[in-house]
């Protein structure tokens, strides 16, 4: 009893600092460094979608004071309403901006906290809490704070989901069942990517037997409330020129397909390595025209990928057949690899989206941070494939013996290693950049820090398992 009174003091303990850490790094970020013009790109049309539900009741992307507001499907609302709520209290830009990103600060550190939680339902609390570390300090979950991105609040709603999925599956409860699925079905108001992901993990949960039938109906009903809301009001949307989601999907699938699509944006924009910085202003405007020409290649087929499905799908495949060898690289290793790397492809680079000046992560001693979470990048992304594919494939009891689980938390674990499959592979099929991977990071860090976990556990078993009268690994908690 005391053992466990003491485990409990411990996790709050370890949850109350992660969260605290997270959010003095994240306020900080925000506070200190310059975003030079944060409403543009994805933030400008959100920004739109904010205006006219408030102004207009209309979910629309057109241009604030347009003649025509149409609605449309092209982007999910749930953003957009956090934003809307801003705009509601404040019709100040610079208050909108500093009332947005301060929530984000906020979402930030609790999906921080949130993530010892998670780690905490199958690891010891040390090591869940150097997965909370992680998702504390790690500079693309700080920098996003500061931009009106949409990667903090599905983050945010992901993890919470994911949160109560656990404790659904614990403790067997229809009350945490509606709050799991509807945590998931506000996370798919955001990105709508994650509705494969809800059917995949009940259907698995079902077929292991991790959880009653019941509860697990119970909880598909919960996730499909809201998309079936949404669909609703869809289908009752006639078709715009500003397209669907279906639409942004094709997009991002034909715009995926380029191996070239990234440093072609950068070259056109001007947005080149320190080195092409040393070029003359000609060199430079070679590159750019250069960059330009073949964003126009690409832009012909997402044209005709717009205006006909199929002749677009029949374009890429084309493509496909002449150089099969470089997508069949570019598929299977390369864009699997982007996703979880480091820099930033569409946006300023590095860590930074918008133009990003003053940034605390330049300076002493959170330079040196950073300096050492990009060193350690690739590793924790190769240390969190071999652990998803060895909590998937490997069987249940050698995970046990291998690592020292307990039992019963095993199904969060897989839980935790389908979410970055699955989400690998839909951003290997359609746009992989680092910029889509943060919201998922903390997954990343809590499945390596599990294989880390468990290699330290089996070294430390052969160590004592040559000592007399010693046996093999147990269960911890």
């Amino acid at each position: 009893m005391k053992e466990r009174v003491r485990g409990r003091w411990s996790t709050a303990l370890a949850v109350v600092a992660v969260t605290m850490l997270a959010l003095f790094l994240r306020w900080d970020f925000v506070v200190t460094a310059q975003v030079n013009n944060p409403f543009r790109g994805d933030a400008l049309q959100y920004y739109s979608y904010a205006w006219n539900m408030l102004n207009h009741h209309v979910f629309s992307m057109a241009k604030p004071g347009s003649d025509i507001i149409l609605p449309d499907s092209f982007r999910q609302p749930g953003y957009p309403l956090l934003m809307a709520v801003w705009m509601w209290i404040t019709d100040d830009t610079d208050r909108l901006y500093a009332g947005v990103v301060l929530t984000q600060v906020v979402l930030g550190a609790l999906t921080a906290g949130m993530t010892v939680m998670v780690g905490r339902l199958w690891m010891p609390i040390g090591w869940s809490a150097c997965a909370g570390f992680l998702a504390a300090v790690w500079p693309h979950n700080v920098a996003i704070s500061a931009y009106l991105l949409s990667e903090p609040l599905y983050g945010f709603f992901l993890m919470l989901a994911m949160l109560l999925y656990g404790a659904m599956l614990r403790r067997s409860n229809l009350v945490l069942a509606v709050a799991a699925g509807s945590a998931f079905g506000f996370a798919f108001l955001v990105n709508p990517m994650l509705l494969p992901l809800c059917i995949v993990l009940a259907s698995l949960a079902s077929w292991q037997k991790d959880a009653p039938k019941k509860l697990l109906a119970t909880f598909i009903l919960a996730v499909l409330a809201f998309p079936a809301a949404w669909g609703l009001r869809n289908a009752a949307t006639p078709p715009t020129s500003a397209g669907t989601s279906t639409d942004r999907a094709l997009l991002n699938l034909e715009q995926g397909s380029w191996p070239a699509y990234h440093s072609a944006w950068r070259m056109a924009n001007g947005s080149e390595p320190d080195s092409a910085r040393d070029l003359s202003a000609e060199s430079r405007d070679v590159r750019m025209n250069a960059g330009r020409t073949t964003m126009a290649l690409m832009g012909h087929e997402e044209q005709l990928m717009n205006r006909s499905p199929r002749e677009g799908l029949s374009a890429m495949a084309t493509r496909f057949a002449d150089l099969p060898w470089v997508y069949a690289k570019w598929y299977l290793v390369e864009k699997p690899m982007l996703l979880w790397s480091w820099g930033i492809r569409i946006g300023q680079g590095d860590v930074y989206i918008n133009p990003t000046r003053n940034s605390p992560l330049e300076t002493m001693p959170l330079r040196v941070l950073t300096a050492i979470c990009h060193g350690l990048n690739p590793v924790g992304g190769i240390a969190a494939f071999l652990s998803a594919f060895l909590l998937i494939v490997v069987k249940h009891q050698q995970i046990v013996v291998i690592s020292g689980l307990i039992q019963s938390s095993l199904a969060m674990a897989r839980a935790v290693a389908w979410l970055f499959m699955l989400v690998t592979l839909a951003h290997t099929v359609l746009q992989s950049e680092p910029r889509y991977a943060i919201p998922y990071r903390p997954f990343e860090f809590l499945l390596a820090v599990t294989l880390i976990a468990a290699l330290v556990r089996v070294c430390l078993w052969r160590r004592s398992s040559r000592l007399p009268g010693v046996g093999g690994p147990h269960g911890y908690s």
